[in-house]
């Protein structure tokens, strides 16, 4: 919904498109139910979002420690395993593995060594009496997400007694 609000063009085809199967509906008997009116106002809706506004593309977020260190035994992991498929032998196959090894390596010194950073960094924001910032990195490093459900609302008074 962020294109229709930012973009001008995409804005116009929805507002045509949105129009045109409206149109069609008031073209329709006068005998239909105030449901059925809903529904096909609620499809064509969907139908005119579908036709006009893009789709947008979900990013999967990295975990920190893939860096650019991983990027190169990732492409020579790439390299050896198109050689592989291409040509099965023994020697392709302990040479994959061997890669897949340095990968895995290069993974768990990434890991460890952010690890050791954020631990140095609890203990001094904890000894600098920062517990707030030591809180959060907590949570950062644990991906702790805290949960709402327990919580009355504040628009319910009745949750509130």
């Amino acid at each position: 919904m962020d294109a229709l609000v930012e973009d001008p063009e995409i804005r116009a085809n929805y507002n045509i498109e949105i129009r045109n199967r409206l149109n069609e509906l008031n073209v329709e008997d006068d005998t239909q139910s105030a449901e059925t009116i809903y529904q096909s106002i609620v499809s064509s809706h969907e139908a005119a979002a579908k036709a006009t506004i893009p789709t947008k593309r979900k990013t999967k977020k990295q975990p920190p420690w893939e860096n650019k260190h991983v990027d190169l035994p990732r492409s020579v992991v790439k390299q050896n395993q198109a050689t592989y498929i291409n040509k099965t032998t023994r020697k392709n196959k302990m040479s994959l593995n061997k890669a897949l090894d340095d990968l895995k390596n290069t993974y768990d010194n990434n890991k460890k060594e952010y690890i050791q950073n954020k631990i140095s960094e609890i203990e001094t924001t904890h000894i600098q009496k920062k517990y707030k910032l030591t809180w959060a990195t907590i949570r950062e490093v644990s991906n702790y997400k805290m949960s709402y459900t327990g919580r009355p609302s504040r628009n319910n008074p009745t949750e509130k007694n």
